[in-house]
Order: structure tokens, then C-alpha cells, then sequence
């Protein structure tokens, strides 16, 4: 793990110190890094000696540990490698150079090793050779370092291998340009070359002929600079509140299952779901696996059609009663260190790479100091992915800051630093619980439509305030807009037009206007005027007026059946989207209303009933195998109706400095 977010520049370092045998000193470090900025070299020395990569001895020089040495990769050819070159080749080698030719394989190797360190010996090679000869090595030697590239990378051709191998034939000379420079460099033991895996490379031995550092180009990104930023409100997060409205959507309009059952929405779906919300579609798509992993909505078979191989099977998530009921029973911040809990260790499918990237930005975000951040977003993760090269990834960075900014681990816009909610559940998960402590209740519901909430105002409050009211500003106190939309949305997931008054008036402060009365009703009165009925998609009003505007628009293809009812051959979730487009809310009645929908307790019932089958049935040979599905199936239906456990979060959610101070 050290190797692997050694970073760019540590891991130039790890290889130029490898090839040189294993140990520099202080002078062949020097010339080694000339190209480099010192002061970034020293502090990545003593970051790989922090590390136990490598040691220092008190003359500066720097060597390998054993450890590292043994797992390090070999970084240079060396033509003392097995079968790296055969005995003829290297007879030819040693014409090339005019030299003795030894009997004896390894003098020969010898011979060529000693040329290329006498001084007089390397001012003739290099004179000898021709400037094509000599542009092409300066290519290898800038790509390729002290290691091997494929030939395109210095502008060669693959073809162009087949010709440049030292041979004794003198036909093996290539034709073309290019080949014949490269036949210079590999007759005089220069450079190296591979036909069947097409590889180039400079020997090992080649390198004092040289005189070049290993590593011309070294990493430079500059360390992202720090502002200093105001203190974070001791606030839950509106990604809880973001969240129990994209449950309510999706139990008035559930979306439809993937076909190949991948566990996310399909794009259709998640666009729906971003506009009727108004918020982000990575937004939308990150609650969206949240939900399915955790099991807030389940698939449920909701039609069916034909049979053998033309049967179709159309499936859509439905929420789990039990599971959300239980979810609305927790605290805000509860709620909250669920859904960041479950992003630093997802229950569901999560690439490991993206895995390891959140870890790394959590880490560094961690070790800002207090009441400072990250200027630039753009230049930390330029930075991340140098300093964690070989692991980290620019583009899970971007992705992973992006969502702690929608999760409110970070503040939506500014410099990067964790919120005092987020700080606390990476310390300790419990400390969380102090963000519910806001006593105030009362709030101002002016006949505008705006609500005006106090900075401290009770979570709970202002999560059943956000399922209504869309935030303009929340610099101080929030001042929130009641929105029409919003309402008819609470009112499809099952909240009423009554709750709803009561609600404004028992936080309210003044005399609730008759206005907002007739807002929240007339937007209740848009509930309900048309119902979608899937399998076959049946289309009920109770208004025929609304029929005929149902039946006009043409991407749903009804069929006028009475006055009130039309049918389509479309799979209900199209009939559904063309019809909100049209802005006629419709209400979704998925199987005709008929079937039992999916639950956690119906899952675990079904588990325990297939255990107590495999006990009542278990003789014979198979008993052991019976007994062992038996009690898997056991332990599955305790996991999936024990719900407390099911939403609740164990630290630690990272690795941070403090939680590395508490353990050592």
C-alpha cells in the first residue's frame, strides 16, 4: 500500500534508486533529481523514509529497504539478464564497438560494460554515430527513462523491430530510415529491442555512455494553496430532506427495473426524477443506489405477458412500507450518517478504485487544518492524483468531490473543507447526535409565500419545511419559497392538504394567510385527476375533460375506451412520462392495485419459511446440506427484519488522523 500511493514523484524516485542498485548517495542523488525543485525532493524522501520504503544514513545517502527492494519491480534491462541476449549478439556488439571479443559470454558482457565507462572509449561511440542515430536515442531516452515503452512512443514502427536485432547476417540491416538508426544503437549495445512483445529500451550497462539523469521530466504540481473559511452551520444536511422527497416521488411514479438488473435508474428515470425535483442527476443517481442497496425500494413484478419465450416480464421499484416507516422514525442526523455512512462503505456494487479514491480524499480533507480549506477544487485533485499516483484517478476524484458536495460533507460551492457534521462522523459516529439539539420551532409564513426559519431551526422542521418550500437563501436565517410543485409532489407520496396547513400553522408564528390555504389546496386538487394503471396500461379519470387532454397527447398512443377510461399498448412508464410532460400528475396504480408488494417483512417471512421447509424435509445424505441452507437462510431473514440494525452505522467511516492518534 506505501508502493501504491507512493505518488508520481515517489515512485520516479523508488525506480531511479532501484536501477541505480538499490542505494544513492548524496552526490549521485543530486545529479540523479538536477532537473527537480530540491526542497520537493527532500520532502519526498523523507515522506518514503516515513513510509518504511526507504532508509537514510546520516551522510544523506539513500538506499532501498529489503523489503521494498524485494517487492519493487526490475526498472532497466540488463544485458546480464536470462536470455536477454544471446551469446552471437553479443560477438556482434563487440565488432560494432571494436573490441576484443571474448570467448566467454559473460566476458563479453564484461568488455562492452568497461567501454561504455572509460571516458575516451564513450567520446568515440558517441562520435561514431550518425544524427539520426543520435535523435532517435535522445527520443528513447525522454519516453522511456530508465525503463522499456512500446515503439510507437518514440515514433518507431512495430516492423521496424524485426530488422534492428544484432545479428551476424549482414541482410538484417533494415531498409527504411528508421530502422537503420535503430540497427545503429542495437549493434553497439545502446539500446534493446523486442519482436514478439515489441518493446524498446536503453541497457543498463548503456547508461555512463549516456550521461543523462534516468529521469529528465520530474513531477512539479504544486501543493494546492489554502484559505482560510468561515465555520460551518451546525446544520443537518438538505440531502436528508433531498432523499424523503425522491422516496415520495418514487412511490407515486415508481421507476422502472433495468432489464439487464443493474441497481441504479435508468437515465429516463433518474432525468424524471432531477427535473421533478430540481436537483442534480449525479445527485439523483447517487440517492438512487443508496436506496436500492439499502433495500428502501425492491423490485416487484408489476406485469406480465405471453407465454414461453415470448413472455415478458415488466418489473419497477416499489418502496418497502416497513423499511421507509422506520427510516421517518429516526433522527434527522441519524438519517444523515446513514446515507454518508453508506457512501464511505457502500452496501451495494462500488468499483474498488473509486472505493480507494473516497478514502484518499477523506484522508487529506482530514488532515486540513481547523478553519481552513482547499482554494481550488481543479488544483487538490491535480495534486490528489499526483500525490496517490498510481491509485488515485482524476476523474473519481472530480466524481468523489462532487458528491460529498451534494452530501454536504463539504460546502456546496467555496474552498474544500469538511463540514463540522461531516469532521464529527469521521471522529466518532455517536457525536453526530448533537446536530439534533436545535430547540427553536417557530418560524415566519408571510402571505408572499415565504418562510423565514432561524439558523437553529429543529431539524425535523426543516425537513418537513423542504418537502414543501424550495430554499432561496440560507446566509443567516433560510428564507424559503411554499412551491405549488413541491406540495402536489408531498401530496402524491401520501402527505395531505390538511397535515400540511396544520403544519405551516403550528410553526408559524403569525396568522397563516388565506392564500397559502388555497395554494396547498388547489395544488392537492391536481392529485388523483388521472390514474395509470399498468399491465395492460389502463389510463382513469374522473373527469372526461381530462381524457380528451390525455388521449391528445401523441407520445402515450391511448385509445379512448368510455368517457373516462383509455388503454395503451406502451409499457406504463412511457404512457407516464408523456402525460407529466403535459403536466397532468398522474397517479400510478401498478398491477391494477392487485398484488402484494415486496417488504422486508414479507422477505424475511419467505426465508424463515424456507428454512422451516428444509428442516421439516431434511433426511437421507443431503441432510448436512439442508441443515447448512437451513441456517443461512435463517440468519437472512433475522438480517432483513431486524430494521434498527439495517440503518444503523458503525464507525469508523474512515481513517483520519485523530482516529490514528486515539490508536497509537
Amino acid at each position: 500500500m506505501a508502493i501504491d500511493t507512493a505518488g508520481r514523484l515517489g515512485w520516479q524516485l523508488l525506480a531511479m534508486i532501484a536501477t541505480c542498485g538499490g542505494s544513492v548517495s548524496v552526490d549521485q542523488l543530486d545529479f540523479q533529481t538536477r532537473s527537480a525543485d530540491p526542497t520537493r525532493i527532500a520532502a519526498e524522501v523523507d515522506r518514503l523514509v516515513a513510509s518504511g520504503l526507504v532508509s537514510k544514513s546520516k551522510s544523506g545517502a539513500v538506499a532501498l529497504s529489503a523489503l521494498t527492494a524485494q517487492i519493487l519491480p526490475t526498472f532497466s534491462v540488463s544485458m546480464a539478464d536470462q536470455n536477454a541476449l544471446t551469446s552471437e549478439a553479443l560477438a556482434v556488439i563487440c565488432k560494432s564497438l571494436r573490441l576484443r571479443t571474448p570467448s566467454r559470454k559473460q566476458e563479453r558482457i564484461d568488455a562492452i560494460t568497461a567501454a561504455f565507462i572509460d571516458p575516451v572509449a564513450c567520446a568515440r561511440i558517441r562520435s561514431e554515430l550518425s544524427a539520426a542515430a543520435r535523435t532517435l536515442l535522445e527520443r528513447i531516452i525522454k519516453v522511456a527513462g530508465p525503463g522499456s515503452i512500446d515503439p510507437g512512443a518514440a515514433g518507431l514502427q512495430r516492423h521496424d523491430l524485426i530488422h534492428a536485432s544484432p545479428n551476424q547476417f549482414a541482410y538484417q540491416r533494415g531498409r527504411q530510415p528508421s530502422s537503420g538508426a535503430l540497427y545503429e544503437l542495437t549493434s553497439r549495445g545502446i539500446v534493446g529491442v523486442t519482436e514478439w512483445d515489441a518493446t524498446v529500451w536503453v541497457w543498463r550497462e548503456a547508461w555512463p555512455l549516456i550521461g543523462l539523469p534516468y529521469f529528465d521530466d520530474w513531477p512539479n504540481s504544486p501543493n494546492p494553496e489554502m484559505k482560510r473559511v468561515l465555520p460551518s452551520a451546525s446544520a443537518v444536511p438538505a440531502v436528508v430532506g433531498v432523499f424523503a422527497r425522491a422516496l415520495r416521488h418514487w412511490h407515486a411514479s415508481p421507476p422502472a427495473v433495468l432489464k439487464n438488473g443493474e441497481p441504479r435508474l435508468g437515465k429516463t428515470d433518474a432525468r424524471a426524477t432531477a427535473k421533478a425535483l430540481a436537483v442534480g442527476e449525479s445527485t439523483i443517481d447517487l440517492l438512487a443506489r443508496f436506496a436500492i442497496s439499502v433495500g428502501f425500494v425492491l423490485p416487484n413484478t408489476v406485469a406480465e405477458a405471453g407465454r414461453g419465450r415470448a413472455r415478458t416480464v415488466e418489473q419497477a421499484w416499489l418502496a418497502d412500507r416497513q423499511l421507509v416507516e422506520h427510516w421517518n422514525s429516526m433522527s434527522a442526523s441519524s438519517r444523515w450518517l446513514k446515507v454518508f455512512g453508506d457512501w464511505c462503505h457502500p452496501t451495494g456494487q462500488c468499483g474498488q478504485q473509486l472505493l480507494v479514491n473516497r478514502h484518499l480524499v477523506l484522508w487529506e480533507l482530514s488532515c486540513v487544518p481547523s478553519g481552513f480549506g482547499y482554494d481550488s477544487a481543479t488544483v487538490f485533485g491535480e495534486w490528489l492524483s499526483d500525490r496517490y499516483w498510481s491509485v488515485a484517478h482524476p476523474a473519481a476524484i472530480a466524481e468523489c468531490i462532487a458528491d460529498l458536495r451534494a452530501l454536504g460533507a463539504v460546502p456546496t460551492d467555496g474552498p474544500l473543507a469538511l463540514t463540522a457534521i461531516a469532521a464529527a462522523a469521521l471522529d466518532d459516529v455517536n457525536s453526530v447526535q448533537q446536530f439534533d439539539s436545535s430547540e427553536a420551532t417557530a418560524a415566519i409564513v408571510q402571505a408572499d409565500l415565504t418562510v423565514i426559519s432561524p439558523p437553529d431551526f429543529r431539524p425535523d422542521l426543516a425537513l418537513r419545511l423542504a418537502s414543501i418550500a424550495e430554499v432561496e437563501s440560507d446566509a443567516g436565517a433560510t428564507i424559503s419559497r411554499l412551491s405549488a410543485n413541491r406540495i402536489t409532489e408531498a401530496i402524491r407520496g401520501g402527505d395531505t392538504a390538511d397535515s400540511i396547513i396544520d403544519f405551516l400553522r403550528t410553526i408559524s408564528s403569525v396568522a397563516l394567510g388565506d392564500g397559502i390555504v388555497r395554494l396547498v389546496r388547489d395544488a392537492a386538487g391536481d392529485v388523483g385527476r388521472v390514474k395509470v394503471i399498468s399491465a395492460p396500461t389502463v389510463v382513469v379519470v374522473t373527469d372526461p375533460a381530462d381524457l380528451v387532454a390525455a388521449c391528445s397527447v401523441k407520445a402515450a398512443q391511448l385509445t379512448k375506451v368510455s368517457d373516462t377510461v383509455a388503454v395503451s399498448d406502451l409499457p406504463y412508464a412511457k404512457v407516464r412520462a408523456a402525460l407529466e410532460r403535459k403536466r397532468l400528475a398522474p397517479e400510478i396504480v401498478l398491477g391494477g392495485g392487485s398484488r402484494v408488494v415486496r417488504s422486508s417483512v414479507t422477505d424475511a417471512e419467505q426465508h424463515a419459511e424456507r428454512a422451516r421447509a428444509l428442516r421439516s424435509q431434511r433426511s437421507g445424505p443431503s441432510s448436512a446440506w439442508a441443515e447448512r441452507l437451513a441456517s443461512e437462510y435463517e440468519r437472512e431473514a433475522a438480517s432483513k427484519g431486524d430494521l434498527a440494525a439495517r440503518l444503523s452505522t458503525v464507525g469508523p467511516l474512515a481513517l483520519t488522523p485523530s482516529l490514528i492518534d486515539r490508536l497509537g
